[in-house]
């Protein structure tokens, strides 16, 4: 009986590649469909088949080869899946039973409970009660601690010591509903220093209104418009012009923009340092704002319209300061631009001609100057003029 191999007509130790050529080449020479139905063929296909499907499978083949080779064989059972892993597992606790109560242990035991309640609540309460005591002691201890601070502060302004009374009673805070004398005397207190202090610059005594004024600086009553232009105008009139400016810088930027802030700026840098390009040009930015202001009101035609009721009285001083600021500078042309203006505006302002008689003097045209200073001699009597001319 031929084997398996002898049927495939391979070796007993061909690979599977080899056993599938094999197969296949014989199955084409052995098929039914190519012998015309040969039954003899037919049995060799079958027996062909089933070569093929034993030595196709490793494990069928292995086994046939063992029968081949021991004439019996029986191969050990296919390996199982491993048993499943043993977990250690705690043995369980007792189940608790709750001991039955009789009624008079259950009554007793919510006496017990009633009783520790009602201590707690106790201990509480005296707990909220000793801490509200407390509190009540330490602040009447305040209280009267701030009296003797206001006894103080009252005793200092009775003896003059404004600044210091003022410190006091603003070291003491917010005041309570009880303190409400404390807070109408601090407010009386600050209005009765500013009262002092615009009283000083009536009298001119500025040295006294600036220390008035500065003891309220850190108050918001100190650092209102009115009382930044006393201190600036004080500081003026004292030479102290550095510090009038940082007063109007300081209003400057809080948004103090006004044209009376650039004349007073011009008038300080030209008066305290004799700085005529500076002041110039506060002069021309108050100047622009003046006649945009005449051309809001009375429209580009103004400068035939207007007359001298119809301007606010500084202006008469900021076109002069102008005027002057160009003579200063070396503008001539324009300071004599700047006055036929206002001539015609305040023909009796003697300061107009003196002036344009400057102006006209520097440019060598002493006809033009004598005719100016004649006028002026002929407003002021007083005034000398700095050119002899002829009667």
């Amino acid at each position: 009986m031929l084997t398996h191999y002898q049927i495939l007509d391979i070796s007993e130790d061909a690979t599977a590649s080899e056993i599938k050529a094999a197969y296949k080449r014989q199955a084409l020479k052995f098929h039914p469909d190519r012998n015309q139905g040969d039954p003899v063929m037919e049995e060799l296909f079958k027996e062909l088949n089933a070569a093929h499907q034993v030595l196709s499978n490793p494990y069928t083949r292995y086994r046939y080869d063992m029968t081949l080779k021991y004439g019996s064989f029986e191969l050990p059972p296919k390996p199982t899946s491993p048993p499943p892993p043993h977990y250690y597992r705690r043995p369980r606790d007792p189940i608790f039973k709750r001991p039955s109560l009789t009624s008079k242990e259950n009554l007793k035991g919510t006496l017990y409970a009633f009783l520790f309640a009602f201590v707690v609540g106790v201990l509480i309460k005296i707990g909220i009660w000793a801490t509200e005591y407390y509190k009540a002691v330490e602040k009447e201890k305040m209280l009267t601690e701030r009296r003797y601070t206001f006894a103080n502060a009252q005793n200092a302004y009775k003896n003059g010591e404004l600044k210091e009374s003022l410190l006091m009673i603003d070291g003491m805070g917010m005041f309570f509903e009880s303190e409400r004398d404390m807070s109408e005397y601090k407010d009386m207190l600050l209005s009765n220093i500013l009262i002092r202090a615009n009283k000083c610059m009536e009298e001119k005594r500025y040295s006294r209104a600036i220390a008035l004024y500065n003891i309220l600086n850190d108050f918001p009553i100190g650092n209102t418009l009115n009382i930044m232009l006393n201190k600036a105008e004080a500081n003026k009139q004292l030479q102290n012009y550095q510090q009038a400016i940082q007063i109007y810088q300081q209003l400057y930027m809080a948004g103090y923009n006004t044209t009376s802030f650039y004349v007073e700026m011009g008038d300080l840098y030209e008066m305290g340092f004799k700085d005529f390009e500076s002041a110039l040009n506060y002069y021309q930015q108050a100047s622009n704002m003046a006649t945009a202001e005449y051309e809001a009101n009375y429209g580009k035609a103004y400068p035939i319209l207007i007359n001298a009721e119809m301007i606010p009285k500084y202006h008469f001083e900021l076109f002069m300061k102008l005027a002057n600021a160009y003579y200063m500078t070396g503008n001539y042309e324009k300071s004599l631009k700047s006055t036929e203006w206002t001539k015609e505006i305040w023909p009796d302002s003697t300061m107009n001609y003196i002036i344009s008689g400057k102006c006209h003097l520097a440019m060598n045209k002493e006809n033009f100057a004598c005719a100016d200073f004649k006028i002026a001699r002929k407003l002021d009597p007083v005034f000398d003029s700095p050119l002899v001319c002829a009667k």
